[in-house]
């Protein structure tokens, strides 16, 4: 067993202990993860000296933090391997260090353990592998573990004809015991034994993969003994699980034996030839995300790791747009997770917009002292689509606003609107025209009469209010939710255009960092002048500064023209909550996810989503901390 340390014993191995960083295997894509399966491989068949891998788990600042260090024979040989594991599988390493201890103090060694001043330590071994179809990432179920605990993979290279001569032992052997069996009883484990062998030569003969030496050891410490006997009853029971078997480690194969010894091996080890991919499912990297990127928006927590979870919304080399996109059905925890969004943006200091077709986010809007704005009740501004606009887009935009009121626009009638935008108004001096004040010059125009009749209805009388009113629109300092579900049904789509129309002249005017969240977007994206208006934020956002954040219900909204590509193409974030029917097929076809996935989606509860987000995905649950609704910020 050579999984524990004790502090302070044996500096000079000490010394060789090197940390190394790498993508959790179980938070990976398909295509990615076999990419680094693939450089696993390499790393494996390119090892010239036995190498320890050892994960250590710890409990620190209230979260549970695994790591992985290396340990050879030299620190040459360390070097050598860290620097090809940075080469093929993007490791990254952090440097030589001080191995976290399990347990520090006076030892006592006991018949089943060995006990550190008042602390408890039982020691494991994996005596037989998993004897089911196991993925890369299976140790999980032993690291998983919410314990202490240290696991050492000792991986010793074997040359071929030496591997070669003991599996023909080892077959002349089983030949022997299976003649001294009753020939009316025949032994099936010894046939298993002897087709394993057979398929490892085999392996071996083709140059499928190298032959290494493999032990797999525990130590579980840190607690009472009866903390940790349960501990070790859970894992022992896992592996029963898997058709594995994990076995008590006498004390001439425990970690005091090996600390002694620096790298002598125990006189019992237990090992297993294994070929190179069978070695490569031992992948030990499995700790989810790490800590929050500086300036991340905590967003809840990883249902593996129990991790912190955040979103980065703010462009950088890495991702150079920061839009997220969330698919999840009604009642799944969209409007949640936008608030938790929107109160961690605001109160640090980015200016948030809300677009809420559903009048949903007016509390925490005014919680973070900003502005609620109902268009169904007024309210003290205005947003005339000639003034909202950057200059010179004023007429494209009101063009826009009347195709959707009263359009489809004919040339003819087009060009009517637009000399009517053009014609002098008397004693309007330099002040922007409002649709109101066109149509008398449309009536005039036989191209341009039917249109100001279609149009008359939504610019005056109550209509006039909305979308025929002076006003630039509001000032936003901090927050600011504009709600659209109280509007006449008729209303809502050029209501959502008007508002929209404002809000990207304003984001490109505000030199501010911004955060703008319109929910529902897949309803609203159902006009094609929103849809093209919201895939053009998603597109130019980052440019001034900004992140968007998409809500929809449904995954045939992706299947919008238009809409579908701003997902896909403009969401460096996407999450998927709770979906049903053929939705799930859509998001496995248009995200390649798994048929565990999908089948995860189908189950899922309320507030758990599936998080993807470049090569890697991770199912996490949407929820504030402990500290505050808003969420904690790295």
């Amino acid at each position: 067993m050579d999984g524990c340390r004790i502090a302070g014993a044996n500096s000079a191995e000490a010394e060789r202990a090197i940390e190394i960083a790498a993508p959790d295997i179980l938070d990976t894509r398909p295509a990615p993860r076999a990419q680094l399966l693939a450089g696993f491989e390499a790393w494996l068949d390119q090892l010239e000296a036995p190498v320890r891998l050892t994960v250590a788990s710890r409990l620190a600042n209230g979260r549970r933090r695994r790591s992985v260090w290396l340990w050879s024979a030299s620190n040459e040989l360390a070097a050598q391997a860290t620097a090809q594991l940075e080469r093929l599988c993007g490791a990254a390493v952090r440097g030589p260090g001080a191995f976290p201890p399990l347990v520090e103090g006076p030892i006592a060694e006991r018949v089943t353990g060995i006990a550190w001043a008042g602390a408890w330590v039982e020691c494991l071994r994996l005596t037989t592998l998993p004897r089911v179809p196991v993925e890369p990432g299976w140790l999980w179920q032993l690291v998983g573990e919410p314990q202490d605990l240290d696991l050492t993979l000792s991986i010793s290279p074997v040359k071929a004809g030496t591997a070669d001569r003991r599996l023909r032992h080892r077959l002349r052997e089983l030949a022997a015991r299976e003649l001294e069996a009753d020939w009316g009883m025949p032994d099936p484990a010894l046939a298993v034994e002897r087709a394993a062998a057979n398929r490892l030569r085999e392996v071996l003969a083709r140059g499928e993969g190298r032959a290494f030496e493999v032990a797999v050891s525990m130590a579980v410490g840190g607690g009472p003994v009866g903390e940790v006997r349960a501990a070790t009853a859970r894992l022992r029971r896992r592996a029963l699980g898997m058709r594995a078997q994990l076995a008590p480690a006498w004390l001439d194969e425990g970690p005091a034996l090996l600390e002694a010894g620096g790298w002598r091996r125990p006189r019992r080890a237990f090992t297993r030839l294994l070929t190179t991919p069978e070695v490569a499912t031992l992948w030990p990297w499995l700790d989810g995300p790490g800590e929050l990127e500086p300036g991340s928006c905590r967003i809840g927590r990883h249902l593996r790791t129990q991790g912190p979870v955040g979103l980065k919304l703010a462009a950088s080399a890495a991702a150079p747009n920061s839009n997220c996109c969330v698919i999840a059905a009604s009642g799944a925890g969209k409007s949640y997770l936008a608030r938790l969004v929107g109160v961690s943006q605001a109160r640090a200091g980015t200016v948030t917009v809300v677009v809420d077709p559903e009048n949903e986010h007016r509390e925490w809007c005014e919680a973070v002292g900003g502005t609620y704005l109902d268009l169904a009740r007024g309210g003290g501004f205005g947003f005339n689509v000639f003034e909202a606009a950057n200059p010179g887009e004023g007429e494209l935009a009101a063009r826009e606003l009347v195709d959707l009121l009263a359009g489809p626009l004919s040339p003819p009638e087009a060009g009517a609107f637009l000399e009517a935008c053009a014609a002098p108004r008397r004693g309007a001096g330099d002040s922007a025209p409002v649709l109101a004040e066109l149509l008398p010059v449309m009536a005039g125009d036989p191209h341009g009469r039917s249109l100001a009749a279609r149009l008359r209805p939504w610019v005056e009388g109550q209509g006039g209010m909305l979308f025929s009113r002076p006003g630039r629109g509001p000032e936003v300092t901090r927050a600011l939710g504009v709600g659209l579900r109280d509007l006449p049904e008729r209303w809502r789509a050029g209501a959502a255009l008007l508002v929209s129309q404002w809000l990207w002249a304003w984001a490109q005017r505000d030199p501010a960092p911004k955060q703008v969240i319109i929910d529902e977007a897949g309803l609203l994206a159902a006009q094609p002048q929103l849809a093209e208006l919201m895939g053009q934020m998603a597109r130019r956002l980052r440019k001034y500064s900004g992140s968007l954040l998409l809500l929809t219900q449904a995954p045939r909204d992706l299947a919008m023209e238009g809409f579908g590509e701003l997902v896909a193409a403009n969401s460096a974030t996407l999450l998927v909550g709770s979906t049903t029917g053929p939705g799930v097929q859509r998001l496995k076809t248009g995200f390649h996810l798994s048929d565990e996935d999908c089948e995860w989606l189908q189950r899922c509860r309320r507030g758990e989503f599936l998080m993807l987000a470049g090569a890697t995905q991770a199912r996490v649950r949407v929820e504030a901390s402990e500290t505050g609704a808003n969420g904690d910020r790295g």
